[in-house]
């Protein structure tokens, strides 16, 4: 855990944010608003689906990075289509892994912040850098009370925030 004095002496954030609904913009947005108050930081946020909207209210504090973060649900008649959100998240172990080569590549950062991108908190644990998840919810405990029977998928993402 890092404690607020060791936050303090960080100077390069990457934030990850899920790519599913605004709560998680939203959250990073508090964080973010605060930090930036105490002291001037290099932070890179990166999203897809929620671009537009980072950008309109976080303006020109931060950098954005347009990459989508592996996990969306799919919906229909405005609820969840299970069907379809399985045959999406069949691909997750493969975009994972691939997420994660790329990410390594130009990872230049001392902390990670994430609402909740599990590759994210791994990859500041693989890369000696501190981090922080906020969340409502884990993508490890919505899926295995989706598809409970879905064990790889489980594997994958305890593994990830162990």
């Amino acid at each position: 855990m890092v404690g607020f004095g060791q936050l303090m002496e960080i100077k390069k954030f990457k934030v990850y944010v899920s790519d599913e609904g605004f709560g998680h913009i939203s959250r990073q947005r508090a964080i973010l608003d605060e930090l930036l108050k105490q002291r001037r930081l290099d932070v890179v946020l990166q999203t897809k689906q929620n671009l537009m909207y980072a950008k309109r209210i976080l303006g020109d504090s931060v950098r954005y990075v347009r990459r989508f973060n592996n996990i969306i649900t799919v919906k229909k008649n405005g609820g969840l289509d299970k069907e379809a959100t399985l045959r999406r998240i069949s691909r997750y172990p493969y975009l994972s892994k691939r997420f994660i080569q790329r990410e390594k590549e130009n990872f230049d950062y001392d902390f990670v912040l994430s609402d909740l991108v599990p590759e994210a908190l791994y990859l500041s644990k693989i890369m000696g850098v501190g981090n922080s998840g906020v969340c409502h919810f884990t993508w490890d405990w919505f899926f295995r009370k989706l598809y409970p029977d879905y064990k790889v998928l489980h594997q994958l993402l305890d593994y990830y925030l162990s």
